[in-house]
């Protein structure tokens, strides 16, 4: 009995454990590259916001052009965006414990997508995917950042 039904094998679909190159939608879902940018880009950026928009705001009333950091800020839309909103909320569900940190639960995945309206499958599976995608980049970071500490 397997945790995740993936449903019948169809023959020309890639199954979840398959890579699905080439398949960009053009919303950002390609490879996620538009939710990794933004998951980059929050990384770095995200805590100085307030700030960038005050810059920003101040550069406007003297005639000068806003921040370069705020103007290389990822633009996400659809399910990019409630993608990434859902990282953010579901970060703190993760099991941790003994200096090791586990993935975002695929019940909590499955509970955010509820609550966004996310009900057919292969828009589950999409917002799925995005989330992931973005929660493995955190848990790479939180790695080395680990790596770092202990030496």
């Amino acid at each position: 009995h397997r945790l995740h039904d993936h449903g019948p094998r169809r023959p020309g679909r890639p199954q979840p454990h398959q890579e699905r190159r080439g398949r960009g939608r053009g919303d950002g879902e390609g490879r996620g590259g538009k939710v990794l940018a933004a998951f980059a880009w929050h990384h770095q950026w995200g805590d100085k916001l307030t700030w960038l928009l005050e810059l920003a705001e101040e550069n406007a009333e003297a005639g000068h052009a806003p921040p370069a950091a705020l103007l290389e800020r990822p633009d996400l839309t659809g399910l990019p965006a409630l993608a990434f909103d859902a990282f953010q909320d579901l970060t703190g569900d993760r099991s941790q414990g003994f200096g090791s940190i586990g993935r975002i639960p695929w019940t909590s995945i499955r509970q955010a997508a509820s609550h966004f309206g996310i009900v057919g499958e292969d828009q589950f599976e999409r917002f799925k995917r995005l989330v992931q995608v973005i929660d493995k980049a955190w848990l790479e970071k939180m790695r080395v950042e680990m790596d770092k500490g202990g030496k």
